[in-house]
């Protein structure tokens, strides 16, 4: 709301910008409600107290994360002026955005890599008590893709 009331000058009525606040209030709680200082992060294997930079790691995600929300937030925007100009073409946006960020995976290729081991070696998905082949881990996976 804040980029398209800035770049636009869009009007916002007090419900959506209640809305709004509402909203980031809640995520805000519950991103401090997670936090524990000095904890191990096990998904990433980072312990903060070995941590090389001066920032704590949670801080340093809450920080990856508002500044990707800030592209992203910019992206509708200039979509929205690119439809406009040129007329809508969904196709051909979706596959820029999706070519243009395939590059960022080489940045965490080693640990997709080792994601993928760990995803093959879940026991297999069984399904009305017969043992299928696929491991469970890709099962849920797509099913999350499926239904998102």
């Amino acid at each position: 709301m804040t980029m398209g009331w800035i770049i636009r000058g869009y009007q916002y009525s007090l419900k959506q910008i209640s809305a709004v606040c509402v909203v980031t209030a809640g995520i805000v709680i519950f991103t401090l409600a997670s936090y524990e200082p000095g904890d191990k992060n096990i998904r990433s294997g980072i312990d903060s107290s070995t941590w090389p930079i001066p920032i704590p790691p949670f801080i340093v995600g809450v920080c990856l994360l508002s500044f990707s929300l800030v592209l992203s937030a910019y992206l509708g925007l200039y979509q929205e002026t690119f439809y406009q100009k040129h007329g809508k073409h969904n196709e051909e946006m979706m596959f820029y955005v999706h070519f243009l960020s395939i590059p960022a995976f080489a940045l965490v290729g080693d640990e997709m890599y080792s994601a993928f081991h760990v995803a093959n070696s879940t026991p297999s998905f069984i399904v009305s008590g017969i043992d299928t082949v696929i491991p469970s881990a890709w099962v849920y996976i797509f099913t999350i893709c499926l239904f998102q």
